[in-house]
């Protein structure tokens, strides 16, 4: 499935409004941040289900926030439909590992016994395959014909709007980088992206690139 820019495909009107609240938002963050001094005091402040509920008003898209879906917006524009992953971070450095997937319910049954196994790449496969058969099945679900991530990084006295590609991992090209002591955490990638799946909590963290060339505006 190819890739688009959303921000270039979105109303300049409805991006002009967004860019308001978001400033507005930032600007209030004094009420609601915890720590007034180190290294986060300049960084504006933005609760991910404001950012949610902001986009989603805004661009006048179906909001699935509420839903167990791999996706938290569905964009219509023109003949397009578009799976679109929201996320907001603080920009402490510009690669960064975030959030895109949870197991609780399929980890004791399909994650643990290989683990138990030992056997790291089989480990890897089936998170792989679980994380991409929930994609597929929510592309069908909504009929997408593409999917995008739009991220807002939080950096001192700015946000940047960063755009991700977002793809099924590469079942191929996968490989264990990395197995921590006790099977805690599993680092692998393919030939797109770096992930880590931390075993506790059976989440799937990937890794996301904010520098300055990913930035689409600020």
């Amino acid at each position: 499935m190819s890739q688009i820019s959303l921000w270039q495909q979105l109303p300049q009107k409805d991006k002009e409004k967004y860019i308001t609240y978001l400033q507005i938002f930032g600007a209030l963050s004094g009420l609601f941040k915890d720590i007034e001094n180190g290294s986060n005091a300049d960084k504006p402040y933005l609760y991910y289900r404001n950012h949610e509920q902001l986009f989603a008003r805004v661009f006048n898209v179906e909001d699935l926030t509420r839903h167990d879906s791999a996706f938290d917006a569905i964009a219509n524009i023109g003949s397009i439909r578009i799976g679109i992953g929201l996320k907001t971070w603080s920009h402490e450095r510009d690669k960064t590992f975030q959030k895109v997937a949870e197991f609780n319910k399929l980890s004791a049954t399909l994650i643990r016994p290989l683990i138990e196994k030992g056997d790291p790449l089989a480990v890897v496969h089936q998170i792989a395959q679980l994380r991409n058969d929930r994609i597929l099945l929510d592309q069908r679900t909504y009929k997408t014909t593409h999917t995008i991530y739009h991220n807002i990084t939080r950096d001192d006295h700015c946000m940047n709007i960063v755009e991700s590609s977002y793809e099924l991992i590469d079942l191929d090209s996968i490989k264990v980088t990395n197995v921590s002591k006790n099977n805690a955490v599993f680092d692998f990638q393919d030939r797109h992206k770096r992930y880590k799946f931390y075993v506790s909590k059976s989440v799937l963290l990937q890794e996301f690139d904010a520098s300055d060339d990913k930035i689409t505006d600020k």
